[in-house]
């Protein structure tokens, strides 16, 4: 028999039941507060943009406003409905576009456009994915879409690989 050899296992064993506990409760507590982050709806992430001072939070919040947008447009597609091209998600879509712009433009802090560009990447990904279930008739209005995104990305990394001083 070795020295201390049952008493040492249990010490173990209550070590390794501390650390999974605290690790479930850490798993835990980001899936609720990612949870909880994603539950503002766009009215109200609208309503914190206007308020927003802060131009750097005003980017963030645009490009979140942004990502909504694209559900919006993903969750249309989805129903089976024809895209026009007056249609009420393709055109709050590009107004969030032109907002993301202004409000990138206005921070101007290198953090804020490379956290944008990084954004705007998954746009353009994700667009890429609903224009390929479309029909080749509604193609058009979602490569539009896509061209002003690559536009606006490749402004804000034009900005960030040459900032004006």
């Amino acid at each position: 028999m070795s020295i201390g050899g049952p008493r040492r296992c249990a010490i173990f064993s209550q070590r390794t039941g501390l650390f999974a506990a605290g690790l479930s409760l850490a798993i835990f507590l980001q899936l609720f507060t990612a949870q909880a982050a994603e539950q503002k709806s766009l009215d109200e992430l609208e309503r914190v943009f206007t308020r927003e001072k802060n131009q750097r939070k005003r980017a963030r919040l645009a490009l979140d406003i942004l990502d909504l947008r694209l559900t919006a447009i993903r969750a249309y597609v989805a129903t089976g409905t024809m895209l026009e091209e007056k249609a009420p998600a393709l055109s709050a879509y590009e107004e969030g576009v032109s907002r993301l712009d202004q409000a990138v433009h206005a921070a101007a802090h290198v953090g804020t456009s490379k956290r944008v560009e990084v954004g705007l990447r998954r746009q353009l990904k994700d667009l890429e994915q609903i224009r390929a279930n479309v029909s080749a008739l509604e193609r058009p209005f979602i490569e539009a879409l896509a061209a002003r995104v690559v536009k606006l990305r490749e402004t804000v990394l034009y900005s960030i690989m040459a900032p004006k001083k």
